[in-house]
């Protein structure tokens, strides 16, 4: 993939996420919103209701104190019979008598309610007639047991009424709204409508006298400035149209904190979908970008690797074609010189196939260990010997320090071979003067530390920590000043850890490269 398009689809992606975070977000805060109208709609529901029972309670205490002055025509009669049955018979016509009997369980009386309006040239009469009767073998006798004017009845209905209303306008005009409303009593019907409406937050309330500005009631501990800044007001005993305006205003301190708890599952839920959103937009970016370094160093892998057996078959293509020339073959020494080449570039190919091959061993973790107790100091002046020459050649240098006393450790020889000639070889070719390298090793807490340090290139601080993974090389275009696999650093992290060490890498870029490896010690 170009780097161009990846950048396109990379910017495409991350529009689309701040779209789609944007629209999360400002849906949560419109859910936010509604359950703060939601909320504020039950509380003045639940204060309007605490406002009509208070007024209700009222108009009830009124009446029943004007409905007892006058004992002599009761309201309601009652009567001491248990009555579990009830037959009711309606006359047809106002004018005609109109009957209520009440059956009884104990025997076979009864207690009747007889209803009638008389009427002559003078006046009509209306009366009430409570009697009893019983069946009393097969005669029916019947017995009054009260009787009262129905006219007195509707009097004195007419003057509860007139006291009712008369009182209600006094209370309204004269008396103080203390008198009117207990403050206990206030407190608790606004709790048991907040707690009908679902509603458990703290909350603190005040009667407010509009004209004189003062609060009349005020719960404890709560500010009369922040009070008055509450949205929830109403007024009490709005019906009073001469009495002074007083006002029931509800503040709650932690209201969009309780909104917001009560919203917990959502938000958390909302929450957590945004997450996971960014994290695998994270993630999916980073396995491109991967991808994409990933891909260019295949590329140049293929390069290098193309170049690698290119240069050796075209050496042994040579030499066959110079063994083919009739005057060579009579020259033991020229025969011998090019079968010589063929050999060792034939060695070359074979070894460069057993590394890309051992690659995918070493990937899979499918290798022998062989561990054994070695000397390291001595396992390091082999590797040494092995590149005197190529040092010679460059007009460089070794310098061993190998300070370690204690230098015996448990470890595979041949991979311990392998991982000093690979940090070796990469300390030579990657340097563009003469190469001066430095091996020191000392002990430190039960364990031997090797210190490899060389004059070479370099490596930038960006592309440090990627130098030990597989196929991996520092890119510098499409064949590199210095070929190789990308696979030795890569074997030198594997082969280590096999055998229980530990290996890091600092750089400078232009001044060298320091690789550090740790064993335990024997």
């Amino acid at each position: 993939m170009k780097e161009r398009r990846l950048k396109i689809i990379i910017a495409i992606m991350t529009f689309a996420l701040i779209g789609l975070i944007t629209i999360q977000l400002y849906w949560v805060a419109n859910l936010v919103k509604l359950e703060e109208a939601r909320f504020g709609s039950a509380v003045s529901d639940a204060i309007s209701l605490v406002i009509n029972r208070i007024d209700k309670q009222e108009t009830a205490n009124v009446v029943i104190r004007s409905a007892v002055k006058d004992n002599d025509v009761p309201l309601i009669w009652t009567s001491e019979h248990k009555t579990i049955k009830q037959n009711y018979s309606v006359g047809d016509s106002l004018f005609e008598d109109t009957e209520i009997e009440f059956l009884t369980s104990s025997d076979d009386s009864a207690i009747g309610v007889n209803i009638s309006v008389s009427q002559n040239s003078d006046s009509s009469n209306s009366n009430v007639i409570v009697y009893s009767y019983s069946n009393g073998g097969k005669k029916k006798e019947k017995k009054v047991l009260k009787k009262k004017n129905l006219n007195k009845f509707v009097t004195k209905k007419r003057e509860v009424f007139e006291d009712v209303i008369e009182e209600l306008v006094t209370i309204s005009q004269v008396a103080n709204i203390e008198d009117r409303i207990e403050k206990e009593k206030l407190d608790t019907l606004l709790i048991q409508e907040f707690e009908n409406a679902g509603i458990t937050a703290d909350f603190n309330f005040g009667i407010l006298n509009e004209e004189k500005n003062k609060f009349v009631y005020l719960t404890e501990k709560t500010d009369p400035d922040k009070l008055l800044q509450a949205k929830f007001k109403s007024r009490l005993f709005p019906e009073d149209v001469i009495s002074e305006p007083n006002f029931l205003i509800v503040s709650f301190p932690n209201q969009r904190e309780y909104v917001l708890k009560s919203m917990a599952a959502t938000l958390g839920l909302s929450l957590l979908f945004i997450i996971l959103i960014i994290v695998v937009f994270y993630k999916t970016v980073q396995m491109l970008i991967r991808q994409k370094k990933i891909t260019d160093i295949k590329n140049d892998l293929i390069n290098n690797i193309t170049h690698e057996f290119k240069t050796p078959l075209s050496t042994i293509s040579l030499a066959c074609e110079a063994l083919n020339e009739p005057k060579l073959l009579a020259d033991n020494s020229a025969v011998l010189k090019y079968s010589k080449i063929i050999n060792d570039e034939n060695l070359r190919i074979r070894n460069l196939v057993d590394n890309l091959l051992n690659s995918a061993a070493l990937e899979k973790g499918e290798f022998e260990i062989n561990k054994q107790s070695i000397s390291l100091n001595e396992n390091i002046k082999q590797a040494v010997q092995h590149f005197d020459l190529q040092i010679q050649k460059r007009n460089g240098s070794f310098v061993m320090n190998l300070n370690a006393e204690n230098d015996r450790i448990i470890a595979d020889p041949f991979h311990l071979s392998i991982i000093m000639n690979n940090i070796i070889d990469n300390a030579i070719k990657y340097n563009e003067s003469e190469p001066h390298i430095i091996i020191s090793t000392e002990n430190s807490d039960n364990k031997i530390l090797v210190e490899i340090l060389d004059n070479g290139i370099g490596i930038k601080r960006g592309e440090l920590k990627n130098i030990f993974d597989s196929f991996y090389r520092v890119p510098t275009g499409n064949i590199q000043n210095v070929q190789g696999s990308g696979m030795g650093l890569h074997y030198v992290k594997i082969l280590t850890e096999a055998n229980n060490g530990k290996v890091t890498a600092n750089s400078t870029l232009g001044k060298g490269t320091k690789i550090k490896i740790e064993f335990d010690n024997e």
